[in-house]
């Protein structure tokens, strides 16, 4: 990297160096810039002649910044390791820098990278990979927020944890790329990466040691992500869960809360009176009668979740009911009991709607669209099963896996394709709908006849019905280079047994026969005769397209060439007019 130097040094070194001004000179080089001047020098401090002098920071106010039009700074493998911003900021300086790239340098505190971030109010991308950021301790006093929304930390090194205190300095931050950083999990549970990574659209994780998908399913609840890309992480499972598990962890943090308040109104009545042994805010055991019955027996259905309006609901109905059902439980014991469990769980179920929205929050990558797993240790049909259960799920990326690593990049495809039928994307890729359908078939007829195939054949089976497989035909089965022949001339054979080489042309053959006759070539006509490979009828054809192989007509051992002679028509001319014609005209 060689020796370390500041930004602002190498910001000036690289954009406004005056070596560079006299190196232009010297070689007779005039860049001409269209536009509005940047800046008026001298003026303001007297100078008539307008030239241009060192920009001195206290007199600026007037002044355009030296390098306003600088929107892009690249200051790459520079050796920077401080910002040393001077007193008066950037202002006067490069205010206007977007897109930052500091990748390569010896930034090895967080405080300097902070430093920059503040004086460059517009900035929206950097890249900071490859500096030594590793267990650099973010403080977190600081106190201020910055427009940051694509940043770039790959092969920093960086923790989870200071990557999500980073979250709370960059509360706008969109893009995150955090490949080759040897993660092998996300140490954070799903709400906490939730509620700090509120506008992230875009993960990269490529190149990290990720091998199990539930370290994946910890970003399930992020509101926004649409693409998460995981290239060359040796990730040997993918699955979706269509029950929440954060749901369920915040419903009993609620009902937690509520026993310690002695509020729960599940094993209370509504007057306050506790439904157990005497003990407020304490479980009520299994099979102890009215205390165990009501929101417990639906509680353990599949898929439940409180709300709060589902609670002042079970409240209001508790408070109605609750004298009615005492005094009902006095005279007629049990069988009461479970008409009342009946009416709870009727009850739940007429506010299964609401309960549905929320359950469709819960179900996880609720807005992922691009997926990239090319390069992980998928091996099972069921990983790509699972990857259409995700619901806005378009696009995927999925080349070099395991799975379909044995297959030609044809067949790949067509089984993806049939594998996945709501993507719309397949490795960039357009899947229009004859594809699709085509792909589809082919799945069906590559595992026609298996033991054991994948599920989704069985669904492509109601759609298509069961298909045959291809048959497999090689071009190349039964072909012989020779062949042995006999030739019929003038009903005889006159020879038999002959090999001949059936990608020589007709018109070798046609001189061999002419030999065998001792006439003319050209007065030669062969006729090839053969038996149909599917029946006993005896098929002849003229051999008239000399200059084809033999092999176009699909000789075998045994078949016959019958040779016949041309001759040419020849008029006929009388003796006499012969002679006379010979006879010298009188001059």
């Amino acid at each position: 990297m060689g020796e370390q130097t500041t930004f602002i040094s190498a910001l000036k070194e690289k954009y406004c160096s005056e070596d560079e001004a006299l190196e232009c000179k010297t070689f007779g080089v005039q860049i001409v810039v269209f536009g509005r001047a940047a800046r008026q020098r001298g003026r303001s401090r007297g100078d008539s002649a307008g030239e241009p002098g060192e920009h001195e920071g206290g007199d600026g106010g007037e002044e355009s910044p030296e390098l306003e039009y600088l929107k892009t700074a690249v200051l790459c493998d520079q050796g920077i390791s401080q910002a040393a911003i001077p007193s008066n900021g950037l202002s006067s300086l490069c205010p206007n820098i977007s897109d930052l790239d500091l990748s390569g340098n010896a930034l090895s505190s967080w405080e300097e990278v902070f430093t920059i971030f503040k004086h460059l109010p517009r900035l929206k991308f950097c890249n900071l990979s490859s500096n030594p950021l590793r267990g650099r301790q973010i403080c977190d006093k600081l106190d201020f927020s910055c427009g940051v929304d694509d940043l770039v930390l790959n092969n920093t090194k960086v923790t989870w944890s200071e990557v999500v205190a980073l979250s709370r300095l960059l509360p706008n931050l969109k893009q995150l790329h955090l490949c080759m950083n040897e993660y092998n999990g996300i140490p954070f549970t799903e709400e906490e990466l939730a509620a700090h990574f509120t506008e992230l659209h875009k993960l990269a994780l490529n190149n990290n040691q990720i091998r199990r998908w539930e370290e994946v399913a910890k970003l399930r609840s992020l509101p926004k992500l649409k693409t998460l890309i995981l290239l060359e992480n040796p990730l040997e499972d993918v699955y979706y869960e269509e029950t929440s598990s954060a749901s369920l962890n915040r419903n009993a943090s609620e009902e937690e809360t509520e026993k310690r308040s002695g509020t729960d109104p599940t094993h209370s009545h509504g007057d306050g009176r506790s439904t157990g042994s005497g003990e407020e805010s304490q479980p009520v055991p299994e099979g102890s009668g009215q205390e165990a019955t009501g929101g417990d027996a639906v509680r353990d259905e599949p898929g439940y979740m409180d709300s709060e309006e589902m609670v002042k609901e079970k409240e209001a109905r508790v408070k109605g009911d609750s004298c009615s059902v005492s005094g009902k439980q006095n005279k007629t014991g049990e069988s009461e009991e479970i008409q009342t469990d009946v009416s709870a769980q009727e009850e739940q179920m007429r506010r299964n709607p609401r309960n549905d929205k929320e359950q469709v929050f819960s179900q996880g990558f609720t807005s992922l669209e691009s997926l990239c797993v090319t390069d992980t240790a998928l091996s099972s049909w069921q990983h790509l099963h699972d990857l259409r259960l995700f619901p806005r799920l378009h696009s995927v990326k999925i080349k070099n896996i395991p799975l379909l690593k044995s297959l030609d990049q044809k067949e790949r495809r067509k089984l993806a394709v049939a594998s996945l039928p709501r993507i719309k994307l397949l490795n960039g890729s357009e899947v229009t709908e004859v594809e699709r359908e085509k792909s589809e078939r082919h799945f069906i007829r590559t595992f026609s006849g298996h033991d054991d195939p994948p599920a989704r054949y069985h669904e492509l089976v109601q759609t298509h019905g069961k298909l045959k497989p291809f048959s497999h035909i090689s071009l190349g089965e039964g072909f012989q280079e020779f062949v042995k022949l006999n030739f019929i001339y003038e009903g005889k054979c006159i020879k038999e047994d002959v090999k001949m080489r059936v990608i020589d042309p007709v018109k070798i053959l046609r001189i061999y026969c002419s030999r065998l006759i001792e006439m003319p070539a050209r007065l030669v006509v062969l006729y090839h005769k053969t038996t149909s490979p599917q029946s006993d009828e005896v098929i002849t054809q003229e051999l008239n397209l000399i200059g084809m192989p033999m092999s176009r007509f699909d000789m075998k051992d045994g078949d016959e060439i019958h040779i016949d002679v041309h001759v040419p028509y020849v008029q006929y001319v009388p003796e006499c007019q012969i002679n006379k014609s010979l006879t010298p005209s009188p001059r």
